[in-house]
């Protein structure tokens, strides 16, 4: 992910830098202080979004896993049946 960041920072940059209007220059001056670490308002935190990340996936899988265990072996997973799951893994992401 911060290898992704950083190249379209690079591309932001040469751009800016390449219109070399006033206004562009001082956005260019204020992007490089972020690239070289000075300045870290802006900096993403890759751990803790990585760990949000992670606790989403896990909360999918605990209600995937309360739905699957009202399955018993033979019976019919119906079209309505993946719906319902669907929206209610929507309704966790806040989409709902």
């Amino acid at each position: 992910m911060e290898e992704e960041e950083r190249a379209a920072q690079s591309a932001k940059l040469q751009e800016l830098i390449r219109r070399g209007t006033p206004r562009d220059l001082q956005e260019a001056n204020k992007l490089m202080k972020v690239m070289a670490g000075y300045d870290t308002r802006h900096k993403t935190n890759y751990r803790a979004k990585a760990a949000e990340e992670v606790s989403k996936i896990q909360q999918k899988a605990r209600i995937l896993e309360e739905m699957l265990q009202g399955y018993k072996p033979g019976d019919e997973v119906k079209e309505g049946d993946v719906m319902e799951a669907s929206d209610r893994l929507w309704a966790f992401r806040g989409f709902s």
